[in-house]
């Protein structure tokens, strides 16, 4: 493998880090991370939308999407969900059943002055709402790092087209 000298290479991330706390103003320091995390918030807002509008339109559970993956982890124990400990129950799936329903009616009671003004069921909009979150849950250890990348370049970005 043949290595072209003519590009440039960049700096370890280390020393670029450093580099930018050594050049950089406090005041620009505080505005680059206040951007940085109002874009950071800006994708979760928009990747919560996303998923949720999607568990509106597919309704995963209804239509047995979801069926195939609980048989991995086991079907829920129908008398009160499981053994219980003091933090909860104990089996993964009895967990997930139960965050399910947390989620699906704090969605309900929140959202309860949206279906009173526009025509919606309030029962799928909190079912969509929990399936969503669920998924957004199991999502993190890849979307949590993809977001903090994707905000870092997009102000990258920002930043030379300023230049």
């Amino acid at each position: 493998v043949a290595i072209d000298a003519s590009t440039p290479k960049k700096a370890p991330t280390k020393d670029r880090l450093a580099e930018y706390w050594q050049t950089t103003s406090t005041k620009q320091i505080v505005k680059d991370s206040i951007a940085t995390i109002a874009v950071y918030e800006g994708l979760t807002l928009g990747w919560m939308i996303s998923t949720w509008a999607l568990a509106w339109i597919i309704q995963p559970t209804k239509m047995g999407l979801v069926k195939p993956l609980a048989m991995c982890f086991g079907l829920p124990n129908q008398e009160n969900h499981g053994p219980r400990t003091p933090s909860g129950p104990v089996r993964f799936v009895d967990r997930v059943l139960t965050s399910f329903k947390y989620y699906e009616s704090r969605a309900e009671h929140a959202l309860e002055f949206v279906s009173n003004s526009v025509p919606l069921n309030l029962r799928h909009l909190g079912f969509s709402y929990a399936e969503s979150t669920i998924f957004r849950k199991f999502t993190v250890p890849v979307t949590a790092p993809a977001r903090v990348l994707l905000s870092l370049k997009i102000l990258d970005e920002l930043q030379n087209n300023r230049k």
